[in-house]
């Protein structure tokens, strides 16, 4: 997965910081020198970062993601809304080529720096605060078929996402919800007519 900055400049992979095992979440294993020196350059920018990515079936080696990646791979396209970032990925059984089903992973990440946006791993918690790794970037839904895409819905004021996997309707929100972040007030639809 690719985050990179539009810059009307032409730029590779060479030009994006390598953020697999997530090394910019608030409780990631990266000393906090080296993390604060990774945020800066993302956010302040230097002639040659353009961005970054994250190679899902390479998480699985990260210290704090003991989950199989292998195979995994995004069919859908990502949806951006309110500084978040979602998407689906689909992992296929590879021991049954005859078996449909197969791993589904929902992502949700902070736009600028690729941190979790959500707490979707409440096992590593503790009783004082969240904790934050690579595993609270993505929620994992086993014997899925294909995932459909993020699809934002607006009700009411509110912000809901939700996806498709495996016959049944599921929500991306931090508990198995609906419920996403939202601008406040909702957005509004504006009408003008031109001349």
């Amino acid at each position: 997965m690719y985050f990179v900055s539009d810059t009307d400049t032409l730029s590779d992979e060479t030009n994006l910081l390598n953020l697999t095992c997530n090394e910019l979440d608030v409780d990631a294993t990266v000393a906090a020198d080296t993390k604060t020196a990774l945020r800066n350059i993302l956010l302040y920018g230097t002639n040659s970062v353009r961005g970054f990515y994250r190679v899902l079936d390479q998480q699985g080696n990260c210290a704090d993601d003991d989950t199989n990646h292998t195979g995994e791979q995004i069919l859908s396209q990502p949806t951006l809304f309110f500084k978040n970032v979602y998407f689906t990925s689909y992992q296929p059984v590879f021991d049954d080529p005859c078996n449909p089903a197969g791993n589904a992973f929902i992502y949700a990440l902070e736009y600028s720096y690729g941190a979790s946006a959500f707490n979707y791993d409440f096992t590593n918690d503790t009783t004082e605060t969240d904790v934050r790794t690579l595993k609270d970037t993505f929620r994992f839904i086993s014997g899925s078929s294909i995932p459909s895409g993020v699809r934002v819905i607006m009700r009411d004021g509110h912000a809901a996402g939700v996806i498709s996997a495996g016959g049944a309707v599921a929500g991306v929100g931090e508990d198995g919800s609906t419920n996403i972040p939202g601008p406040p007030g909702g957005i509004t639809p504006l009408l003008w007519e031109t001349e």
